[in-house]
């Protein structure tokens, strides 16, 4: 197991190269073509494969297989990009790079950080790996937020060549409505059904934890406005600020796992997550704040209330469905509760939605920009049921 974790790791890094050598050529269209492919199909197999009796294992090999098709596919994408030698100074490149790459090692760090620790202080216990499990489950939700880095970081590039503080202000007040909006509430509706995902896919020992990923769920919009920060301080050239960011963060984070797994256990590992990530806004935000406004809490109020408004109705659904004891059938399985649930949260998202008008037309026209033209009328259809087929002033 631990040579294909090492093989899945060195698939993403290289998947994580051919995404910079896009970004860098202005080839957007093709790092987003990367991503679509290798977030949803790592972890779709990833949780597939687990649900098939793979396990651990299962998730691993997700990994290692989305990354071939990543691999494989930014490598047809990239061939024939670039001449054989490139006249840029080395210097330069340096200076810029390597705060990036120190960064990206202790951002790496962070993903076995806890785990690590919880397996010093208190041993090896089963939990412990429970929890591993969990953390990488609950990583799928970064597929909401990944696209729009991506999409950042050359916008803000250019505005910030350009001198165009109002540009990038601009940009990043979309960027965190967007990424507010849509983490929190489906953040939140992860975690209102968590015994059921977890019972889905894992064993019951799983579900014994399902605070924890609840926990961990909600706790992704630190994870979503920390990625938008440090993307966004790269893309102004003050690599050295990510660096010393993440490793602050890091630091803050891991003591505090060291100083509670003793007495909460793998809820102290959440709790180091949790501040490690908040830890990285804060500080971010306030070294990119001297650059340009970052309205970070735009649309948090309406994206709040949508999470509630969502999350609400699905974790007094799925407890019912949990507990209720049906004639002739008896209690429902993951498998069974799962399409009732989905029900539920399409109805009170698209009712919380036209009701309090929170989505605009314009949030369409950018993703509309970002997708490729053959799933323009696909997106479009998802415009009429969200916003209606009359433009809406939304709130936030």
């Amino acid at each position: 197991m631990l040579i294909v974790t090492f093989a899945s790791g060195l698939l993403a890094d290289f998947v994580l190269l051919f995404g910079a050598y896009f970004v860098g050529v202005g080839s957007y269209a093709r790092s987003l073509y990367q991503n679509a492919l290798y977030a949803p199909l790592s972890r779709g197999l990833g949780l597939l494969l687990a649900l098939l009796g793979y396990g651990v294992l299962g998730i691993i090999l997700g990994w290692v297989f989305g990354g071939l098709a990543a691999l494989s596919l930014s490598a047809s994408l990239w061939h024939g990009q670039l001449p054989s030698h490139s006249p840029d100074p080395l210097k330069p490149l340096l200076a810029f790079s390597l705060p990036v790459f120190g960064a990206a090692l202790i951002t790496f760090g962070q993903q076995y950080g806890d785990f690590t620790i919880l397996n010093l202080i208190l041993g090896h216990l089963p939990s412990n790996g429970v929890y591993y499990v969990l953390v990488s489950s609950v990583s799928a939700l970064s597929v909401l937020w990944i696209p729009v880095t991506q999409a950042l970081y050359p916008a803000l590039s250019a505005s910030h060549a350009n001198n165009g503080a109002q540009a990038i202000s601009e940009r990043l007040a979309i960027a965190f409505r967007l990424t507010n909006l849509a983490v929190l509430p489906f953040g939140a509706a992860l975690a209102a059904v968590a015994p059921t995902v977890i019972g889905l896919v894992f064993k019951p020992p799983y579900v014994a934890q399902a605070d924890i990923f609840a926990i961990l769920a909600l706790a992704t919009i630190f994870t979503a406005q920390a990625a938008i920060l440090t993307t966004s301080l790269q893309a102004v050239g003050r690599a050295r600020q990510v660096l010393i960011v993440t490793l602050a963060s890091t630091v803050v984070g891991l003591v505090t796992v060291a100083s509670t797994v003793s007495v909460l256990g793998t809820l102290g590992a959440a709790a180091g997550r949790i501040i490690l990530g908040a830890g990285t806004v804060l500080l971010a935000r306030r070294s990119m704040e001297s650059s340009a406004k970052t309205h970070l809490g735009n649309a948090l109020p309406t994206a709040i209330m949508l999470a509630v408004g969502v999350g609400a109705p699905l974790a007094i659904a799925d407890y019912l469905l949990i507990v209720v004891n049906i004639p002739l059938i008896g209690h429902l399985s993951p498998l069974l509760r799962l399409p009732i649930l989905i029900l539920v949260f399409a109805a009170a998202f698209l009712s919380m939605s036209r009701a309090f008008g929170i989505f605009r037309a314009s949030d369409f026209a950018i993703l509309k920009d970002a997708l490729p033209h053959r799933f323009h009328p696909q997106l479009r259809a998802v415009e009429h049921l969200i916003v209606g087929r009359k433009k809406e002033n939304g709130h936030g």
